[in-house]
């Protein structure tokens, strides 16, 4: 359980005693597949469990730990692939089924400002979001300022804000339909041409007939998915962004760029500068394996600095 105070920002909240935080160094066997690296939970073998630990440690070393917030889905999973560009310590967040749920933001990223305090105790940090993680990112960011640490580096893939309704624009999920969809799509299969919302079995049934079989997670882990999106959109709605001490560096999916889906909404929410690097890919590629050689080797050199 991750104890969300009620106390200010500027001090650092103690984790319940018996909070599922995992030890550094150890990656969770909640996610992990017998031959592949930790994903979601699948259908088949011991692991068929939706996680429970809100931390993955996906790669250690020396330099400054970089924290990866979960998009609106919930799971750290997507950021796996950036071990293959980066030589830091990177950090995943996944939102957990609590009992006790962020009541905003940022409350929520006053918690995981707490969790990578669990494990690297002292600054300084790097953070990173992708879509709706980095609205979160950018309050956690916020709070390890506020409780006097450095932040090197804010990283936002593909998140904005409106400068005209002071809200996030984001497209997440919020129907299960979505995000079966979503989930057939990264795997690069078409879902245009299908004339009744997906279920799971023709979800199942569809990625089985691309060899996806026994790949597949779970039925519970795809209601998981959407009810997570639900839940942060509502917080999202409600979300007034602060000022961020320093620069914010935004990588921009172009194919999915719009008037407002810009860059330029950030400005007003942090005191430093605000750079744009764009890469030619959609909002949903943006941590696959192609869209990544597209823009891991500037992040590396980015976060290096």
């Amino acid at each position: 359980m991750i104890e969300y105070s009620s106390r200010k920002r500027n001090t650092v909240d103690q984790l319940s005693g018996n909070s599922p935080i995992m030890t550094r160094g150890k990656i969770l066997s909640d996610l992990r597949q017998e031959t592949k690296e930790p994903t979601e939970p699948t259908n088949s073998g011991p692991d068929n469990r939706v996680p429970s630990t809100p931390v993955e440690v996906y790669q250690e070393g020396a330099g400054t730990p970089l924290l990866c917030i979960h998009p609106s889905g919930g799971m750290g999973s997507p950021y796996r692939h950036l071990r293959d560009y980066l030589d830091c310590p990177i950090i995943a967040i996944r939102q957990v089924d609590d009992e006790i749920r962020p009541e905003s933001i940022r409350h929520m990223a006053s918690g995981y400002a707490d969790l990578l305090q669990n494990i690297h105790p002292q600054g300084p940090y790097s953070v990173l979001g992708w879509s709706f993680g980095g609205i979160v990112a950018h309050e956690v960011a916020i709070a390890l300022g506020e409780r006097g640490h450095s932040v090197h580096h804010l990283v936002v893939l593909d998140a904005y804000i409106d400068p005209e309704r002071e809200q996030p624009q984001i497209e997440d999920d919020l129907a299960e339909h979505d995000v079966l969809s979503d989930y057939l799509r990264s795997r690069g299969i078409d879902v245009l041409t299908l004339r009744e919302p997906l279920t799971y079995r023709k979800t199942k049934e569809l990625a089985e007939q691309r060899g996806l079989t026994g790949l597949i997670p779970s039925e519970k882990f795809f209601t998981m998915i959407a009810e997570n999106s639900r839940f942060n959109n509502r917080l999202l709605a409600n979300h007034t962004p602060g000022i961020f001490e320093g620069d914010i560096d935004v990588i921009v999916a172009e194919q999915s760029r719009s008037d407002a889906r810009d860059a330029g909404g950030w400005q007003q929410h942090a005191t430093g500068s605000v750079r744009k690097y764009s890469i030619d890919c959609g909002h949903f590629a943006m941590l696959q394996p192609q869209s990544l050689r597209l823009y891991g080797d500037h992040l590396n050199t980015l976060l290096s600095t």
